[in-house]
């Protein structure tokens, strides 16, 4: 157990030299069981449920300390009951709850800010165990994985990945107890303590008899590896190459050898085998190398960048929506010739992109609360085919849960003692608007032809100021308008009237005596009230 003095974990993901995995005291965060707990699930059961079957929830146990399999329990017709989850955690499952940002005002607001600070799309699970009992077997995940305890305690066993295993790309499943390397860590957590499980590291967690448990799994970070820049980045360098009229296009176009695919591949043992030489070794494998080889040296720094910008787009397509920010527009229109102040949204939720033709901004304003992780990875157009949780066998994408699986990356391949519910806690929960009110490919990206580009640039240097409607560049041109409404229209463009400025007695600062009266009258520049635009949850 180790905290690096000057660095985090968390900055050295992407070199795999987070080599352990860190245990933070945060009990002087206040109550972490405002976050979730038994009570908090049951109200919302009760309240928001039965909820669907299959995606919203999952119901899971086996033996302590992961050995005779695990055992599953599926709700009846209806979905999942209050009634029903209560019989099962009294029965010793472990309940799992997807995508509990839906529902709570706090977890959204959490994940928002970790998805602004860290770039990457943020999941959460929660899991709710009963005493004496272990919800899933050892296995490792595919995602960085933090564990916040906010209720009861549970004792945490991690062990070293894999060798060659390091940051895994796909999850790994139930690991046989012969498959686990040295335990680095065992841990019991109470509430307000943080366990940080990096990518690939192999853990198992159980509840004493004594008590139960109730922590929140934050994943991130999967599948944004250079791997996931390769891929798009050799798809587009193959489309292109596949159309184009040299020598490499036509040897690209050209038909395998005759009757190669009949013959069946060779045994690893007889691999010099004369038939099994066309394929790998022979001149398809030929071929394919050299035409990898030519591909490769068309990755310029703009094909790549290209690539890189793919996966952009998938985070800002699916990626939480700020909170507690009030539906659009915000403010007048910002029509030519009103006195008229203007703002971009907060930079954290927008960026700017230029094309050849265009220019775009694109945005996660107009995302949808109830949609995040529910898609599947690359629904906007990005590469990528995970399920909405990040795609493991348990839906963590969430992902990650209590931790999840994974695979090499280059090789490819407690019981209720009901307590006291918080009462503040209701205030956090809200549910989502009704499911699929948004699909992933939503409205997050404002095209505009490309002379929108200096009146954008301009409102982007000037923020956090106001910038006045007659000072826009070209504000009078047909471009810019249609610009500055389709954004005011999204929620991306704040507005609101410009201060008249203060009455004031033949020349600027003078005092007016009030007629009738021995004082004076001060003349106040406009204070009028503005709703604030806010990321505060509205507790």
């Amino acid at each position: 157990m180790r905290r690096s003095a000057d660095r985090s974990h968390f900055d050295r993901l992407g070199s795999g030299s987070a080599c352990d995995p860190s245990r933070v005291p945060l009990r002087d965060v206040g109550q972490p069981s405002r976050l979730f707990s038994h009570a908090r699930l049951r109200r919302l059961l009760q309240e928001h449920g039965p909820l669907p079957a299959g995606s919203s929830m999952r119901v899971v146990r086996c033996a302590i300390g992961g050995q005779g399999g695990r055992s599953e329990a599926h709700p009846p017709a209806g979905g999942y009951s209050a009634a029903w989850v209560s019989e099962q955690l009294k029965a010793g499952y472990t309940v799992q709850l997807f995508r509990p940002q839906v529902y709570c005002d706090r977890l959204w607001t959490l994940l928002a800010a970790l998805e602004c600070r860290f770039g990457a799309l943020c999941g959460a699970s929660v899991y709710l165990t009963p005493a004496g009992s272990q919800g899933l077997a050892p296995h490792h995940d595919d995602v960085e994985v933090f564990i916040l305890q906010t209720e009861g305690r549970k004792t945490w066993a991690v062990y070293a990945p894999e060798p060659g295993n390091e940051l895994p790309h796909r999850p790994s499943g139930d690991l046989p107890r012969s498959r686990l390397g040295r335990r680095v860590l065992r841990a019991t957590l109470r509430p307000g303590d943080l366990l940080y499980l990096p990518r690939g590291f192999v853990h198992e967690a159980a509840c004493s008899d004594k008590h139960r448990s109730t922590h929140i799994t934050v994943s991130t970070y999967q599948r944004q590896t250079y791997a996931d820049v390769l891929a798009p980045l050799l798809h587009s360098l193959l489309g292109t190459a596949t159309e184009g009229r040299g020598s490499l296009s036509r040897q690209l176009r050209a038909g395998l050898p005759l009757g190669c695919l009949l013959t069946p591949p060779p045994e690893e043992e007889a691999a010099d085998a004369p038939w099994g030489g066309a394929r790998g070794s022979g001149e398809v494998g030929e071929v394919v190398a050299r035409s990898l080889r030519a591909l490769l040296r068309r990755a310029t720094p703009a094909a790549i960048e290209e690539a890189t910008e793919e996966l952009a787009t998938d985070f800002y397509c699916n990626r939480l929506p700020p909170p507690a920010l009030a539906p659009p527009p915000h403010g007048p229109p910002p029509a030519g010739g009103s006195r008229t102040l203007l703002r971009l949204c907060d930079p954290a939720h927008r960026r700017l992109v230029r094309g050849g033709g265009f220019v775009q901004l694109q945005h996660c304003v107009g995302n949808a609360r109830e949609d995040h992780m529910r898609w599947p990875r690359g629904a906007a157009g990005m590469g990528g085919d995970e399920a909405e949780e990040g795609g493991s066998d348990e839906e963590e994408g969430e992902e990650g849960e209590e931790g999840e699986e994974g695979e090499e990356g280059e090789e490819g391949d407690a019981e209720e003692e009901e307590g006291e519910e918080d009462e503040e806690d209701e205030e956090d929960e809200e549910e989502g608007d009704e499911e699929g009110a948004r699909g992933p490919l939503a409205a997050t990206r404002l095209t505009f032809p490309p002379e929108a580009a200096p009146a954008l640039l301009q409102l982007t240097a000037s923020y956090p100021q106001w910038l006045a409607r007659e000072d826009v560049v070209e504000g009078s041109s047909a471009v810019v308008e249609q610009m500055l409404a389709g954004c005011w229209a999204e929620g991306v463009l704040e507005t609101r009237a410009e201060p008249h400025p203060p009455l004031t007695s033949r020349g600027a600062g003078k005092k007016k005596r009030a007629r009738g009266s021995g004082g004076t009258m001060r003349v106040a520049h406009d204070k009028r009230a503005r709703p604030a635009l806010t990321n505060a949850p509205r507790d």
